[in-house]
């Protein structure tokens, strides 16, 4: 359907302000062909005319002056023009040659305005241009906006930098497509952020951004500028010693010192000493047992293990013992009679003998 003439007055004016500036004729110059007259900076733009402004001037690099627009757009208040007529205004009007602005009327029926129409407008504002979708609206009787929409698929600006490729819909609405700048896990990952493209702008934490690698054997950990945590690595070396001197790292430039405490296990290599454990000052230390032979016709032997008890030994079974010959032998440690049951040792001519 072909816009009214109103309609298409509104959308000229609309695009119109998109434009933006123009250069004012003269330029703010009294004479534009004379180079001494030209402006070297905007300071020297003043000579707008009616409908430019002043404010926000700029001068190019041939001295020429440009100026913005002046802005039209406080129309006058709605009113009823008539017993049933209900007038309003565009919401954005044209500048005239003495600076003044015109703004276009839209008549709407209205029985009985005065009574039913009056005021319904008042504090109603129409600005909702969706990122260039729709011009600048105007209130309608009822207090309701009525907007002039683009063409569809127009290009337009829904002001969130995380869609992209927005156009205009047959609603007049500005719709893009979404998209999702996801920063990666932990304090070093790359950072990313929409720029109203398909693609995400994306950065690193600076190599002044302190981090943690999850390594004790380094410190001083920052982030590398490129998604990595690095820190300085440490050695720390302990005693090769189960009671010596240990050094484990702690994240820091200096290492944790200790010794292994009493409930460290250790061998202090005496066989004389048992539940042998570390003294917690570097040094291996056990319990005394002595082990003492025994004197006597069968001697005992005893020897260190390293346990609680004695490694007993006694002389083997049936070694002679005493002055009696082979009567009396060792037994477990002890001098017994060898001979068998029922016999008895007897002695012939200074010899020994079972009978």
């Amino acid at each position: 359907m072909a816009r009214s003439r109103a309609s298409s007055v509104i959308w000229a004016v609309f695009a119109g302000l998109i434009v933006g500036a123009g250069a004012g004729a003269g330029c703010g110059v009294s004479d534009p062909g004379d180079p001494t007259t030209r402006c070297s900076e905007a300071a020297d733009c003043t000579a707008n005319g009616p409908c430019e402004l002043a404010t926000g001037a700029t001068c190019d690099e041939n001295g020429l002056c440009h100026y913005l627009p002046k802005q039209c757009n406080t129309p006058p208040a709605p009113t009823c023009a008539g017993e049933n007529v209900y007038r309003a205004f565009a919401s954005t009007g044209t500048c005239q040659g003495d600076g003044s602005c015109t703004y276009a009327p839209y008549d709407s029926a209205c029985p009985n305005c005065a009574t039913n129409c009056a005021g319904s407008c008042d504090g109603v504002v129409c600005n909702d241009v969706q990122g260039g979708c729709r011009a600048a609206g105007r209130c309608v009787p009822g207090g309701t906006c009525f907007y002039e929409k683009a063409p569809e698929q127009s290009a337009c600006d829904d002001s969130n930098l995380c869609t992209y490729g927005e156009r205009c819909s047959a609603d007049g609405h500005c719709v893009g497509t979404t998209v999702s700048c996801v920063n990666d896990p932990g304090t070093c990952g790359a950072r990313r952020s929409c720029n109203g493209t398909s693609t995400c702008t994306t950065s690193y934490p600076g190599t002044n951004t302190a981090c943690d690698d999850g390594n004790a054997s380094t410190y001083g950990d920052r982030c590398n500028g490129g998604g990595q945590c690095v820190g300085t690595p440490i050695t720390c070396t302990s005693s090769s010693s189960t009671c010596g001197l240990k050094r484990t790292p702690n994240g820091t430039s200096s290492c944790t010192e200790y010794y292994p405490g009493p409930s460290t296990p250790c061998n202090d290599g005496n066989l004389c000493t048992h539940t042998d454990h570390c003294n917690g000052a570097g040094a291996c230390t056990g319990t005394s047992i002595t082990c003492s032979n025994s004197s006597g016709a069968c001697p005992v032997n005893r020897s260190c293990n390293g346990t609680s008890s004695c490694t007993t030994t006694y002389p083997n079974n049936d070694t002679m013992c005493g002055n009696s010959g082979n009567c009396y032998v060792c037994r477990s440690g002890s001098c017994v009679t060898g001979c068998p049951s029922g016999e008895r040792c007897a002695s012939y001519s200074g010899s020994y003998y079972c009978e």
